[in-house]
């Protein structure tokens, strides 16, 4: 549903900037129609300004994560302790423990925190399976592994398309101040 939405999003937005284009490279046209190309601009604006936030701030706290003050990672160690609890809670269900499983197979680990028995998330047919592994891990330490490797790339990526949103609105703010000159032609 995310991914729909952005989509549709991004087609709004281009679809402004090409029309806006069209508008603004007919010479019959009058001067409200660089509106167009305004609201195009504003809008890649808004996306770039809040991409390259974004994206920087995950560059920024990847690598600098070992800086930040320990009243901070006290808070957010807190936070995490609480989102760990509930989600113990929701897996222990027994209505849900074959999506536990799945993910235990997934990501070829047993249990959260750890993997002995007195993790409530090792009572399964896998950990029972893979109980004598020597290299297994507990999901935690797996899961947060999967996440640092794939942030990196994720935020690069948003980084570049980001640069490119922000040729876009070079593009069209070239495309509003030529229009005065098309008019006069």
């Amino acid at each position: 549903d995310l991914l729909l939405s952005f989509a549709v999003i991004v087609s709004i937005v281009s679809c402004l900037g090409c029309y806006g284009a069209y508008v603004a490279e007919d010479k019959c046209s009058n001067d409200e129609s660089n509106w167009w190309l305004y609201i195009y601009f504003v809008l890649v604006f808004i996306c770039a300004v809040l991409q390259l936030v974004a994206a920087g701030t995950v560059l920024v706290l990847i690598n600098d994560f070992k800086q930040i003050s320990t009243e901070t990672k006290e808070d957010l160690s807190s936070q995490l302790q609480d989102l760990e609890e509930e989600m113990i809670a929701y897996f222990v269900l027994p209505e849900n423990q074959e999506k536990w499983e799945a993910i235990e197979e997934e990501l070829e680990c047993c249990g959260w925190n750890s993997t002995s028995t007195t993790d409530p998330l090792t009572d399964n047919k896998y950990c029972q399976e893979h109980a004598t592994d020597p290299d297994l891990a507990e999901c935690k330490t797996v899961f947060l592994e999967e996440l640092s490797a794939k942030l990196r790339p994720a935020a690069a990526v948003a980084l570049v398309v980001g640069i490119l949103e922000l040729l876009a609105l070079i593009s069209a703010f070239c495309l509003i101040r030529a229009k005065p000159s098309y008019v006069d032609k």
